[in-house]
């Protein structure tokens, strides 16, 4: 299966960095939005669920917003021909 290894990787990540704070982890050495969303999502407690639904919100937001900024990019320096 050549799309199991970024899959295992995340694991690997979740795992090892599933115990620590949520600022802990925003703050630390590594960090990866969907990663911690994926986390947040899988504690038991319903805070982490207000949690969870905030990130997701910042990720498609700022996804949204990069993908404007490349079209606005992209227009502003297309070559007529």
């Amino acid at each position: 299966m050549p799309g199991s290894a970024p899959t295992l990787d995340v694991r690997d990540l979740s795992v090892r960095y599933g115990d620590q704070a949520a600022l802990e982890q925003l703050y630390g050495a590594f960090t990866a939005l969907p990663m911690l969303i994926f986390g947040w999502a899988r504690q038991p407690g319903g805070d982490w669920a207000a949690l969870t639904a905030a990130a997701s919100v910042v990720l498609l937001g700022l996804v949204l917003l990069l993908n404007s900024f490349a079209i606005w990019l992209r227009n502003k320096f297309e070559r007529n021909y």
